[in-house]
């Protein structure tokens, strides 16, 4: 569960504006850093508004993720952004962190945020503006969903093709 304590913090700003919101953490961690999480929740007092589902399996994943309206995603540290690609691919925009893996895959303002000041309170307010501008959002979630198609491998091989085609003709 990485960067969920920013995650929380940002979703305690977003309850003060819409209190009836939702938090789905899905994944699991070690039993003090889940205490831990467990007990900011608390603080912010939004234990009514956050669901824990700890580990489930890809269909209870992708199940969650088509139902989700958002998916928000503060890691400080990112190899891929798969979780996001997985998201965009039922439909559903994230809002990120400004850290490499996660700004490779969103398209700042085409198919998702990427919070520039990687805080808290700024990815609450780009989430509430996303959540507010019902056209922007479908946007979002359809160009979220052509982004995941032009990164299949696939299309990859595709691309790979054509450039070694043009690499063999610029020679010849």
């Amino acid at each position: 569960m990485k960067g969920i304590e920013e995650v929380i913090k940002a979703f305690s700003f977003i309850c003060r504006e819409k209190p009836k919101s939702k938090l789905w953490i899905v994944g699991g961690g070690e039993d003090a850093y889940v205490n831990e999480l467990r007990t900011m929740i608390f603080e912010y007092g939004i234990e009514k508004n956050v669901s824990w589902y700890g580990i489930v399996t890809e269909a209870k994943k992708y199940e969650l993720m088509s139902r989700a309206h958002l998916l928000l995603h503060a890691s400080v540290k990112e190899g891929w952004g798969l979780v996001v690609l997985e998201a965009a691919s039922v439909g559903t925009p994230a809002v990120v962190y400004n850290v490499s893996g996660l700004k490779d895959v969103v398209c700042d303002k085409q198919t998702g945020i990427v919070v520039g000041d990687n805080s808290p309170l700024t990815m609450a307010s780009n989430t509430l503006t996303l959540i507010g501008d019902k056209n922007r959002y479908a946007t979002y979630q359809e160009n979220g969903k052509k982004r995941v198609l032009s990164l299949s491998w696939k299309q990859s091989i595709r691309q790979s093709e054509e450039l070694l085609r043009k690499a063999v003709e610029s020679i010849l």
